[in-house]
């Protein structure tokens, strides 16, 4: 076994030793040189002990995030074999933030999740949702539309509690929005099948003006086309399940 120190744990300590020894020549010597270029080499040390912490693999920092965050969805608890349509879509700024927060939802869901169930999940939601809005019946006024699975795997009912539970937390200032969610599904589809997999939390992307790409998810092409398969064969399943499915339609 290896007991050799980690690099962090040695800038950390000389952090603390050289920040240390700093203050108390100043305390003692007031204007001392050797005690501010003590606590500036301090203070570079910090510096690059944050970088060193911080610079590990997105996919990895993601993993061993916040354990009390809400993120993977248990996809268990969540499961069901029904989906409810809600129509319409927020416009304006309300429009705006709603697609935003769903786009924060969908993003940082998939961001803990490994590639290959990223791009089963993507691939069922894309193609299932596709097949309920082809489906929807035209009726005049408020009506609730349920599309219930007939004896529905536990694996499909998984996905379908998935793109449920989405469809109610990824709201912001308007109601649930079934082509809101299906609009994010279909971007975040089209970006993993070019730039691979998620890896890094929608607002840090944003504030750090990042964006996903091959090179930071270590994604080879042969990688890609494997997970782009999984994603075919899940979208063709998601439409089989949603053109199978009953419609039940009722008066609000």
């Amino acid at each position: 076994m290896n007991t050799r120190p980690r690099l962090p744990t040695v800038i950390l300590f000389a952090v603390i030793l050289s920040g240390g020894f700093g203050i108390a020549r100043m305390t003692f010597h007031r204007h001392d040189l050797i005690g501010m270029s003590t606590i500036v080499v301090a203070l570079a040390l910090t510096a690059v002990y944050k970088r060193l912490a911080t610079s590990r693999r997105p996919y990895v920092r993601i993993a061993m995030g916040n354990p009390q965050s809400k993120w993977p969805i248990a996809l268990a608890s969540v499961a069901r074999d029904s989906f409810e349509v809600f129509p319409g879509r927020p416009e304006g700024y309300v429009g705006y933030t709603d697609y935003t927060a769903m786009s924060v939802d969908v993003n940082d869901d998939l961001a803990t999740r490994q590639p290959a169930q990223q791009y089963a999940l993507l691939g069922f939601g894309n193609g299932f949702l596709q097949g309920v809005r082809s489906r929807l019946p035209d009726v005049e006024g408020s009506y609730r539309t349920h599309f219930r699975i007939i004896d529905a795997s536990q694996k499909y009912k998984e996905m379908i509690g998935w793109l449920t539970y989405l469809q109610r937390s990824g709201t912001d200032n308007a109601g649930p929005s079934t082509e809101n969610l299906h609009s994010v599904i279909q971007s975040v589809a089209s970006a993993v099948g070019s730039k691979g997999p998620i890896t890094m939390k929608f607002w840090d992307k944003v504030h750090n003006k990042q964006s996903e790409n091959l090179d930071a998810s270590g994604t080879s092409p042969e990688m890609l086309r494997e997970w782009t398969e999984i994603y075919h064969t899940a979208f063709v399943e998601g439409q089989r399940q949603a053109r199978d499915a009953a419609v039940l339609t009722k008066p609000i």
